[in-house]
């Protein structure tokens, strides 16, 4: 169905997004790490090129899991049995979303590892000097962490609903 006005096709993003949360437990893994990188970058004051950087590696994962379960979803759709080319399509959109994650594990190694040995320093200064803003970033965190263990538990198999048939050859 398309969306018939601009506001529908947001409301339906939207939807998806919300959907992915909840049955994903990957999906929910990379919103917490990007989460936390977000709020590393905060707390270290990377210029902006670098945050620039971080926004595209988190962007990049957080999208190929959304294709990940999209093309997962029509596999099933179109081959509820197992099929070694269901497999195979599953398999490579997998390593797609595995080779962008180690790919922003490697940017975020290049990134934050010279602030890395300072980073004590740092959260000692800031939890000093800005008490209110750790807490809230600590707040923050533990919430993306808090609503996806509570997604975890409503959709404990989630989207992945005849993925084993056709990902089990």
């Amino acid at each position: 169905m398309r969306p018939s006005t601009l506001v529908d096709a947001f409301r339906y993003a939207g939807e998806g997004l919300a959907t992915a949360f909840g049955a994903e437990r990957n999906f929910r893994i990379h919103v917490a790490l990007g989460t936390l990188a977000v709020e590393l970058a905060v707390v270290l004051g990377l210029p902006r090129w670098q945050w620039a950087i971080l926004i595209l590696a988190v962007g990049e994962v957080l999208t190929l899991e959304l294709i990940n379960t999209a093309v997962e979803a029509v596999v099933d759709l179109a081959s509820p049995a197992r099929h070694r080319l269901a497999k195979l399509a599953k398999d490579v959109v997998a390593a797609a979303v595995l080779v962008e994650a180690l790919t922003a594990v490697f940017v975020g190694i290049l990134i934050f590892g010279p602030h890395l040995l300072a980073l004590p320093q740092v959260l000692v200064f800031m939890a000093r000097t800005r008490p209110l803003a750790m807490a809230g970033m600590a707040a923050i965190w533990v919430g993306v962490v808090a609503l996806g263990l509570a997604a975890g538990r409503r959709h404990p198999r989630g989207a992945q609903e005849g993925a084993d048939e056709t990902r089990g050859m």
